[in-house]
């Protein structure tokens, strides 16, 4: 961010100073030979000097007469080479004289190097000069390199009042610089949006606008019942080039048949619209009849059995696996199965040895472990606050450590890290609030989806698919859009997200994103980031804050109060583009050739995009 100082006067007026000490006596930057060498400027120089007292004694311009003014448009410095370089602009009322037009470049006040060229410039006229000299016109005084460090850099125009203006005030610019900041690989704009996903019930939906609400919210992915996609909502969702999570259910009762959900699943393959294939549904809310024996529902107080949901899990494993084309595709676990009521070994994809589980080391569940993240089930409208990571709580208690009161041994925190996962279903309910209750209200509920998607990702999820698409009338509330064509908060947060991000181009996914050298200064504990970028080489720098801002006992909204975080480029940068995703698609803030830029950062997510 460029800030003038509190005194231009005073910083000119040192400047003038030291740019004419150099010109009389050696100086840090070099002596008046190695300066003025280039093209007889020494003599050029002399002259001047010996003419100064006449041009003082005889002004060209008269008091009344209209003059120049000349300021620094923009400037930034070039950490990589140790250039400066500096837009000057003409805005007065005359054209300034043939004559030389100097920068002064200065580090923490100190007089560093310079710039400069013979020219008339006209009214309304820029020119750009840098320190490295470019033949035949532009003199300057070499590159110099700065520390690492937070600096203030400053560039000077006409410092030695080479010619008269009529405003002097405003010949500076100066603007903080983080030197040696550090190089940040980025990630694939597409690869992050490749995660957002929706868990509908489309057999339910009208097709009307369902494609152009796909469309809005920019999701890739559908998890969804098993289904056919030869018409209806499916042949429509499949035709905006989404796939399809599958997710199987009863075929008679509570039993669900392996080989008539392989048969079906079969056809989504075929059709070229399965993504994936799920395991069971919250077996601890659906039980699931099995061998000729039921699992046990919550809540349950005596003889309690999760044998069923293992061994169906189990064989409808191995029965994908066996199918010639279903093997190529990933199983996802059964969901919450960290409420085993015994140590089937559910917390594990595949069992290892020494588990202590009932089932033999070497039974394989599933390939991705599979999350619900419900937070406001553990009182918290936020996927992750400053005190706990419910992401991070809800893989534990499947994986890690098994739920109350049996609390059986699974993977270490880092195993479960590690492991390929999803989250096919997260999001908060919406309606009238109460104090203790569990609704929110849309906007927190928006919010609060957007930091999830990008909680899940900077977690290493692969899917985090929103809970739910439209309303449905086995559970109201949680949809992020009232009906076709009418967007809540959520899926409106959701569009103003993805449309700085979004990469449509044919290897978006496919090419090898690079680096920028940049810090972040003003990050609360709890704030994130991450970097992204685009085929087209253009970085979106998504930064956002992890805070408390629904108060559950009250049911009401916590108003955060902004905290300003700066974003310090250590490369030079052309243009600054600043996103509020509550606030619409187009920027908030555009700077042009920005050394820093600094935002408001409040309880959701900002996009800084940077073009260099």
């Amino acid at each position: 961010m460029r800030t003038m100082p509190q005194d231009n006067t005073d910083v000119h007026a040192a400047c003038a100073s030291g740019w004419r000490a150099q010109r009389s006596s050696a100086q840090p930057l070099g002596n008046m030979k190695a300066r003025f060498s280039h093209n007889n400027r020494i003599l050029s120089r002399a002259v001047l000097f010996a003419v100064g007292f006449l041009i003082l004694a005889a002004p060209r311009y008269a008091v009344s007469q209209a003059l120049p003014d000349m300021i620094v448009s923009s400037f930034y410095y070039d950490a990589t080479n140790g250039n400066f370089t500096a837009v000057l602009t003409n805005r007065g009322a005359a054209t300034t004289p043939n004559a030389w037009i100097g920068v002064e470049f200065t580090v923490d006040g100190a007089n560093w190097t310079w710039g400069g060229i013979t020219e008339s410039l006209a009214v309304g006229q820029s020119v750009t000069v840098s320190s490295t000299p470019i033949p035949p016109a532009i003199y300057g005084g070499g590159a110099h390199f700065i520390a690492n460090g937070t600096h203030t850099i400053a560039a000077v125009v006409n410092p030695g009042n080479d010619f008269p203006e009529s405003n002097t005030s405003n010949n500076i610019l100066q603007q903080s610089i983080v030197i040696g900041a550090p190089r940040i690989s980025a990630a694939r704009a597409a690869d992050f949006q490749n995660i957002w996903g929706t868990a509908g019930h489309s057999g339910s939906y009208s097709t009307s606008n369902l494609a152009a609400d796909i469309q809005y919210t920019g999701i890739k992915q559908w998890r969804d019942g098993i289904g056919d996609a030869s018409s209806g909502p499916y042949q429509v969702i499949a035709s905006q080039g989404l796939k399809f999570i599958a997710l199987p259910w009863y075929t008679s009762g509570t039993s669900a048949d392996i080989p008539t959900i392989i048969g079906n699943l079969r056809t989504m393959a075929d059709q070229g619209v399965l993504q994936a294939i799920e395991g069971f549904n919250e077996p601890i809310y659906n039980p699931i009849t099995y061998q000729g024996q039921t699992s046990s529902k919550y809540p349950c107080t005596s003889n309690c059995t999760f044998v069923p949901v293992a061994q169906w899990q189990r064989d409808f494993y191995a029965a994908v696996k066996a199918d010639p084309v279903l093997q190529n595709y990933p199983v996802y676990d059964a969901t919450l199965l960290g409420a085993e009521w015994e140590n089937d070994g559910l917390q594990f994809l595949t069992i290892p040895s020494g588990s202590g589980a009932s089932f033999p080391a070497g039974t394989q569940f599933a390939d991705y472990a599979n999350e619900h993240v419900y937070p406001i089930w553990h009182g918290a409208a936020e996927t992750v606050t400053e005190n706990t990571d419910y992401i991070k709580q809800q893989l534990y208690s499947d994986t890690v450590s098994t739920w109350w009161p049996n609390y059986y041994s699974g993977y270490t925190q880092a195993q479960a890290d590690a492991l390929p996962k999803v989250i096919t279903e997260f999001g908060f309910q919406v309606g009238t609030p109460n104090p203790g209750g569990h609704l929110v209200d849309q906007f927190t509920a928006g919010k609060n989806i957007v930091t999830g998607l990008l909680n899940a990702y900077v977690e290493g999820y692969q899917l985090a698919a929103v809970y739910t698409f439209y309303p449905w009338s086995g559970d109201t509330g949680w949809n992020i859009f009232a009906g076709p064509g009418q967007p809540l908060a959520a899926a409106t947060y959701m569009h103003n997200l993805s449309v700085p991000i979004s990469d449509t181009a044919a290897n978006a996914r496919t090419f090898t994103p690079g680096t920028l050298d940049y810090s972040l200064s003003g990050m609360p504990s709890t704030a994130n980031s991450v970097l992204l970028e685009k085929s087209t080489g253009q970085f979106e720098l998504v930064i956002w804050y992890n805070v408390t801002n629904w108060n559950m006992a009250a049911g009401t909204p916590i108003t955060i109060n902004p905290t300003n975080v700066t974003v310090n480029f250590g490369v030079p940068v052309t243009l600054v583009n600043v996103y509020d995703t509550t606030a619409g698609t187009s920027p908030i803030q555009t700077l042009t050739d920005p050394s820093s830029v600094t935002i408001s950062l409040r309880d959701y997510a900002i996009v800084v995009e940077i073009t260099k």
